[in-house]
């Protein structure tokens, strides 16, 4: 709680050239923490310089130490009664505290949005070693799109997109709220995070298909071929995840290739619903391989092409515009 506090009320006014977001954090050089730093040093003094029989100098280190921890403690103490006034009005002392870190989470978030370069990767930096935390997360993800306004791209970014994109494999909290671009670069690290939003919509995208094969004949002479990708809600959305990144296209075709093959080899289908409750498998999309796989990898690129994302290559390869 006294961190968290000590956080809330020193993000008042914006960083300065040279600072960085934890130092700003930190405030005032004779708060606890600075005490705390300078404690630590005159221990370790103190225990080097100290003899058998000489404890003098431990002794008054340790008498420092009970000094720094009781004002540590003050700020609890402090909150008493209000919290027992919470406690009457039926408010948990953790929506308290929840709502102070929200507070503090967006009071950063607006201080990186303007940071200066060198202020921002600093924090970056520091902030990193926290990524696990989904608080922490928000505040990497702030300082990565305000350093993508801030070209040349660095290690550092590299480093952190690695680190985001590994927190968010073993918890995706928080991360549809990441910008598409940011998600996009978290998932050229890990394309499992990707895959695990595009399944369900390759699913959706050929049960429709299949589905309305007699209407598509019609359809076909009806509507241009651009239209009807335009109109496909679900081949949409799996165009808008991929963006203009290649090696997210790439991702999807060696899933699509994947689950074809496989349900060759196996003999299975090679596309399945969500299981309903209580089944362990879904119903088959569609008996053995399924060839409308290799229309979607198509309709894909079509699509990408229709959006001046890629243009046509006599070659086959991938040809960007942008």
């Amino acid at each position: 709680m006294v961190d968290g506090a000590r956080l809330v009320c020193s993000t008042a006014s914006p960083p300065s050239s040279g600072s960085s977001i934890i130092t700003i954090l930190r405030g005032n050089p004779n708060n606890i923490e600075a005490r705390r730093r300078r404690l630590r040093n005159a221990l370790e003094t103190a225990l080097r310089g100290a003899s058998t029989n000489d404890v003098s100098a431990v002794e008054a280190v340790a008498n420092a130490a009970d000094e720094v921890q009781s004002q540590e403690l003050a700020f609890d103490e402090s909150l008493g009664p209000a919290l027992e006034f919470l406690d009457v009005m039926g408010v948990p002392h953790e929506a308290v505290f929840g709502d102070l870190l929200e507070q503090l989470k967006r009071q950063l978030v607006e201080i990186l949005r303007v940071a200066p370069r060198d202020v921002t990767e600093q924090s970056l930096a520091e902030i990193l070693q926290h990524v696990a935390s989904p608080f922490a997360r928000d505040l990497v993800s702030a300082a990565l799109q305000r350093l993508a306004t801030l070209p040349p791209p660095n290690d550092l970014e590299q480093q952190a997109i690695s680190a985001l994109a590994s927190a968010l494999t073993d918890d995706p909290t928080h991360m549809e709220q990441m910008p598409i671009s940011l998600r996009r670069r978290i998932w050229e690290k890990a394309p499992e995070l990707l895959l695990v939003q595009v399944r369900p919509l390759v699913v959706s995208y050929v049960s429709a298909l299949r589905q309305k094969m007699g209407p598509l004949l019609i359809d076909l002479c009806r509507e241009a071929p651009e239209q009807r990708r335009r109109d496909n809600e679900v081949l949409q959305k799996i165009v808008y995840l991929i963006g203009p990144q290649r090696e997210l296209y790439l991702a999807l075709r060696g899933e699509l290739l994947s689950s074809f093959r496989e349900a060759v080899s196996k003999g299975e289908p090679a596309l399945r619903e969500q299981p309903a409750d209580g089944a362990s498998i879904g119903a088959p999309v569609s008996v053995g391989c399924e060839p409308l796989l290799s229309t979607l990898r198509s309709q894909v690129l079509l699509s990408l092409i229709d959006m001046n994302l890629l243009r046509p290559s006599l070659s086959g390869s991938w040809c960007r515009t942008l």
